[in-house]
């Protein structure tokens, strides 16, 4: 189904930019333009879920936008298994020194950013590039331009820049079934 080289799927990426785990930086512009972006890859399309301490989850569906954008719908169930808020996002993926980044557009036209890595076939592991390493360490957060945002991020991805990790679990598959218990 999915060949483990340097690929992810892409709804995981959906999935990392929805999930909003610690502070991801918010920025007013992506890593790149759509159409710079890598191609859509349908094997991404589908459903996943981010399991939380708490007893909450996060769902992702991914599925096929415009060019090389994914449509990403994300729903939060909290711990009594009652759905919560709903968000759409559009999410696309840069690719900087040979690691894939998922710019993650939201509603109010920010991104977010979220380092993308297989722990498996099915379990897809996202680091958020974090708010507080970025406001700290980047001389124009805040006011961002594509290609000095992009430096500063190639630059850091190995010196603080990420955030805790968050896995992701294709639904049904023996992933799922190993992080929901």
């Amino acid at each position: 189904m999915l060949k483990m080289k340097n690929t992810l799927h892409l709804p995981l990426l959906g999935v990392l930019l929805l999930t909003l785990m610690g502070c991801p930086y918010d920025s007013k512009v992506g890593l790149n333009t759509y159409e710079e972006s890598m191609k859509l890859d349908k094997s991404f399309y589908g459903d996943y879920t981010y399991f939380k301490e708490d007893g909450s989850r996060d769902m992702i569906q991914i599925s096929k936008g415009m060019k090389q954008v994914y449509n990403i719908r994300q729903h939060t169930i909290d711990e009594n298994g009652q759905k919560m808020e709903y968000y759409y996002h559009r999410g696309f993926i840069t690719e900087i020194k040979g690691v894939q980044i998922i710019n993650v557009e939201k509603k109010d036209g920010k991104y977010n950013f979220y380092k993308l890595e297989w722990e498996s076939e099915d379990a897809l592991v996202l680091y958020a590039v974090g708010e507080e390493y970025v406001k700290a360490n980047y001389e124009k957060a805040g006011n961002d331009e594509i290609k000095t945002l992009r430096a500063f991020i190639e630059a850091h991805l190995d010196k603080g820049l990420l955030e805790e990790k968050i896995v992701f679990a294709r639904d049904g598959s023996e992933a799922y079934k190993k992080l929901k218990n």
